[in-house]
């Protein structure tokens, strides 16, 4: 008998979520409308040098230059209004 197409889901649709968020090649945060990062893939952690759990939680601020925070935030403020 041939093997499944695709192996039985044990772990939910959360894990199947979280392989596909790790394998983007590119940086993905997910900033919560506080502020702060809710999720960060693998790339994000290689490129800004902090692990996940180092991410999570803090604010997005932390990872960026001082030079882009205010270009930023005006974006995310544009954002809220339309």
């Amino acid at each position: 008998m041939d093997a499944p197409l695709l192996p039985a889901r044990r772990e939910g649709p959360h894990a199947s979520f979280r392989a596909v968020f790790d394998a983007l090649p590119d940086t993905v945060l997910v900033i919560a409308e506080d502020g702060t990062v809710s999720l960060a893939n693998r790339a994000a952690e290689t490129m800004f040098g902090y692990a996940r759990h180092d991410l999570v939680g803090q604010d997005h601020r932390l990872i960026l230059p001082d030079a882009f925070r205010n270009g930023l935030e005006q974006h995310i403020a544009a954002l809220r209004i339309s």
